[in-house]
């Protein structure tokens, strides 16, 4: 399974909103791709993130778990993000050469 950070980005917005089209606006990304975007990711984990009840988006009980592990997942990447942006310009002094 390959899970993008955009992907779970996408995700995180749909639970905190709780709709597709306004998820959409906040990602910069038409609602249509969105939901491709969803339906991939529902396919890679075998199972709905959400429950689609007519105008109203929830979670499933898997869909709770996985926006946990995502949130964790993309504050690291986020912490990454500002580590190396500060890090500019400085050597890399992770390895010793010879």
């Amino acid at each position: 399974m390959v899970l993008s950070l955009k992907q779970l980005r996408y995700a995180l917005a749909i639970a905190e909103t709780g709709h597709f089209g306004r998820a959409a606006v906040l990602c910069h990304i038409s609602q249509p791709a969105l939901s491709q975007q969803i339906q991939s990711m529902e396919a890679q984990c075998g199972t709905p993130l959400f429950d689609r009840l007519g105008r109203t988006i929830q979670l499933t009980p898997f869909g709770r778990e996985f926006m946990e592990r995502a949130r964790r997942v993309l504050d690291n990447a986020d912490a990454l993000e500002a580590f190396t942006a500060g890090q500019s310009g400085t050597p890399c002094t992770l390895f010793a050469l010879g």
